[in-house]
């Protein structure tokens, strides 16, 4: 069992689909999982995965995410969720529409999430 931080890297001022989506459809998710095997925590130190969902608003090329704290002390345990259509994985994680091209052991081809 892992203990998950989800989070977004996106503006929370601006709690819109564009921005912050990906982040409350997995929060919910989450929330409603009925095998529990994985735990969510709001400290970083204990998670041992952080997780940032993304839509847009983490910037073009995921700036936000790329100098967010987290990812500068916990990088080892850092991953993106990104439904975009184009996007460039600079960082490990899960993308919804990535070529053999970005493939590599640390990003997967996933799923788009319905926001």
């Amino acid at each position: 069992m892992a203990q998950v931080l989800l989070l977004s890297a996106a503006p929370g001022n601006d709690d819109s689909d564009y921005n912050r989506g990906a982040f409350r459809e997995l929060r919910e998710s989450a929330r409603i999982d009925l095998f529990k095997v994985h735990t969510l925590t709001d400290e970083a130190a204990l998670a041992e995965v952080i997780l940032f969902a993304e839509l847009y608003g983490a910037g073009a090329y995921f700036e936000k995410v790329r100098s967010h704290p987290y990812v500068k002390r916990y990088r080892d345990k850092c991953f993106v969720f990104c439904s975009n259509d184009f996007i460039i994985p600079l960082l490990p994680g899960v993308y919804a529409c990535i070529g053999k091209r970005w493939a590599s052991k640390r990003t997967c081809s996933g799923f788009y999430l319905g926001v």
